[in-house]
C-alpha cells in the first residue's frame, strides 16, 4: 500500500480491507512469495501475532505454502531466525503459534527439539500472561535436557547470557518447582538471594523471574528491563552487605533491591502477597 501526499490510498492488493478484519495474507501467491525468502515464513507467524484478535482464523492455501516449504529456513542464517523467533515469542498468542510451528513442521529447520515438551510450555506462557518475560524464559519450558539448549545455540547462535538462561532453568526448575509442596513454597527463592555469590556467571535478575514463572502458587514478581543487567548483581550484593543479618531473618519475608523508578526498593514480600511495579497488596 502506499499513501500519497494528498492522502489518497493506493492499495493494488486489499490489503486495507484485511487489516480491517485482521487477516493476515501474502501478497499474491503465499509460495511465490516465501520462495523469494523463507524466513517470510516466521514473519508470518509474528504478524499474526500482532495483528489477529483470536488465534486459529488461518488461510488454508497460506498453511499448506509454509508446510510445503519449510524446509527452506535450513538454509537461512541462524541469527535472522534468532530475530524473528525472539519477536514470536514475545508476541500474543504464543502458545498458538508453537503449537503451529510444530504441527507444520518448522521446528526441526530453527533449532527446536523433535520431542518438545508443549504442555510445559503452554502452561508456562500461561503463567507470564500480562507479563513481559524474555524470549529465553518461554522457550526453555520446550526443553527436556540441556542438550537441547546446546544444539539450538549450535543452530540460531544466541547470545552467551541466553544460553546460560536457558542452561540454568533446565538444570534447576524442577528443584524449585517442588517448593510449591511446602509450607513455605518461597524458601528457594530467599536461599536464592542470600546464597547469589554462588551463582555470579548468570545474570541475577533474569535467574529470579524465570524462576519465579515456573512457580504456581499465587505470588508474581515482575521486574522490569533496564539497561544493564550487571547493576542488578551489584545491587544485591551491596544490600548483602549492608544487611548482614538477612540470612537469619524469618522465613516469611522475601528480598529484592532496585533503584529504578516505579519499582518497589528492598521490599519484603510476605507470602499471599501480589506484587507488581509501583504496589504491593495483600490477598
Amino acid at each position: 500500500m502506499f499513501l500519497g501526499f494528498d492522502g489518497t490510498l493506493y492499495d493494488y492488493f486489499n490489503g486495507y480491507e484485511d487489516l480491517k478484519n485482521k487477516k493476515v495474507r501474502f501478497v499474491g501467491h503465499a509460495k511465490k512469495r516465501i520462495q523469494e525468502d523463507y524466513l517470510r515464513i516466521l514473519r508470518y507467524f509474528r504478524f499474526y501475532g500482532r495483528i489477529v484478535d483470536k488465534p486459529g482464523d488461518h488461510d488454508p492455501e497460506t498453511l499448506e505454502a509454509i508446510a510445503e516449504n519449510a524446509k527452506g529456513l535450513g538454509g537461512i542464517s541462524g541469527e535472522r531466525i534468532w530475530v524473528e523467533l525472539k519477536k514470536i515469542l514475545v508476541g500474543n498468542h504464543v502458545s498458538h503459534l508453537v503449537h503451529l510451528i510444530y504441527d507444520l513442521g518448522v521446528a526441526p529447520y530453527i533449532g527446536l527439539p523433535a520431542n518438545a515438551s508443549l504442555e510445559e510450555f503452554d502452561k508456562v506462557s500461561r503463567n507470564v500472561e500480562g507479563f513481559s518475560p524474555k524470549p529465553m524464559t518461554l522457550l526453555a519450558s520446550l526443553f527436556k535436557v540441556q542438550d537441547d539448549v546446546t544444539k539450538l545455540d549450535l543452530r540460531l547462535k544466541i547470545s552467551k547470557e541466553e544460553k546460560n538462561l536457558g542452561l540454568f532453568l533446565v538444570k534447576y526448575r524442577n528443584d524449585l518447582t517442588k517448593a510449591t509442596d511446602s509450607s513455605d513454597p518461597l524458601k528457594p527463592y530467599q536461599d536464592f538471594i542470600i546464597d547469589v555469590s554462588t551463582y555470579q556467571s548468570w545474570s541475577v535478575q533474569s535467574v529470579l523471574i524465570v524462576k519465579l514463572t515456573f512457580c504456581f502458587f499465587n505470588i508474581f514478581l515482575l521486574i522490569s528491563k533496564r539497561k544493564g543487567e550487571g547493576e542488578s548483581d551489584r545491587n544485591i550484593h551491596k544490600e548483602r552487605e549492608n544487611h548482614p543479618s538477612a540470612a537469619s531473618r524469618t522465613h516469611n519475608t522475601y528480598w529484592r533491591s532496585s533503584p529504578q523508578p516505579g519499582i518497589a526498593p528492598l521490599t519484603e514480600i510476605k507470602p499471599g502477597t501480589l506484587w507488581s511495579p509501583g504496589r504491593c497488596s495483600t490477598h
